[in-house]
């Protein structure tokens, strides 16, 4: 029996020993992921998949696309980086956030979500793939904060601390622009099954506070993107309306907006105070929360008549 007990501490000890054995070599790079996660990487990586349009939009800002070993096809789409910048000729891409198909691209460094599958990060992981993944930012501070973090894993403290400072720069021109001061928007979205909105906590909302307005959905403690009915719709009645624009170009939901014979009733519609944002842009969550912040507030101001609505 007291041959039995020694065995046990003998395993304890060694399970012990090995868990907390720190990873041979220098450290190039440590941060602690969003999901409690410690990420470790010996080397300067040089095969990034950003997981995301907004990932994508920040570290294609921190390094050259030689150092990117693929992209989500969707930022063609939605990443505001790529629709300046072009696609990176020859980069690889992926569709789905699926561990065998990632794997496959042999990478050094995933930079994603913790909203993501998370199985797929298990995956990944358990190979030996280092996962850094970011929380929902909930303010310009967030988005700053995972800018540093990022560019700290990725071995570009000085081009982050550039970005930030310009990000700062251009944060502190918004809040000190006080024209829109009072105007309630609201985001409007309509694909022909119901007409969406957001709330608190989303990037819209975000950004339309960044531009100096009030969230009109977001009244009555209302977060996130939800269905709202036309019935809310005209008693919320917002000075501004926003619209995502569609990569095909159409936009269906100012087809619907100007159709409907309710939404006639809106003043928004009744002055033609709508603003299409374009889809790169409607939703960013990355460093162009701020660019979309200050094309929203130019487009606003260039509505005639619209600051008598204060």
């Amino acid at each position: 029996m007291r041959r039995a007990h020694s065995l046990i501490l003998l395993l304890c000890v060694a399970c012990s020993q090995e868990s907390s054995t720190p990873p041979t070599g220098e450290l190039f790079a440590e941060a602690t992921s969003h999901d409690g996660a410690e990420v470790r990487l010996l080397e300067r990586p040089t095969r990034v998949i950003p997981t995301s349009s907004s990932t994508t939009d920040i570290v294609l800002a921190l390094v050259g696309s030689e150092r990117i070993a693929a992209l989500p096809e969707t930022v063609r789409s939605y990443s505001y980086q790529v629709s300046t910048q072009g696609f990176p000729p020859g980069t690889s891409t992926f569709t789905h956030y699926v561990g065998e198909s990632l794997l496959a691209l042999s990478p050094d460094l995933v930079i994603g979500h913790v909203y993501q599958e998370l199985d797929t990060t298990r995956v990944l992981r358990g190979a030996g793939v280092p996962v850094f993944s970011l929380s929902y930012p909930k303010s310009i501070e967030d988005v700053i904060s995972s800018v540093g973090e990022i560019a700290g894993i990725l071995g570009e403290v000085e081009r982050g601390a550039e970005l930030i400072a310009d990000m700062r720069g251009r944060h502190e021109a918004l809040l000190s622009d006080k024209r829109r001061a009072g105007l309630r928007a609201l985001t409007y979205t309509n694909l022909g099954s119901g007409v969406w909105t957001t709330g608190a906590g989303s990037s819209p909302d975000l950004m339309i506070r960044l531009a100096g307005m009030q969230n009109a959905g977001a009244e009555d403690d209302y977060e996130m993107d939800y269905q709202i009915d036309f019935e809310r719709l005209l008693v919320l009645d917002p000075d501004v309306l926003i619209v995502a624009g569609s990569v095909s170009g159409l936009t269906p939901s100012i087809e619907f907006l100007r159709e409907d014979e309710l939404a006639r009733g809106l003043k928004a519609v009744q002055n033609d105070y709508i603003v299409i944002l374009p889809p790169t842009l409607f939703s960013a969550n990355s460093q162009h929360l701020l660019t979309a912040a200050e094309l929203l507030s130019a487009s606003v101001d260039a509505l005639p008549g619209v600051h008598d609505q204060r």
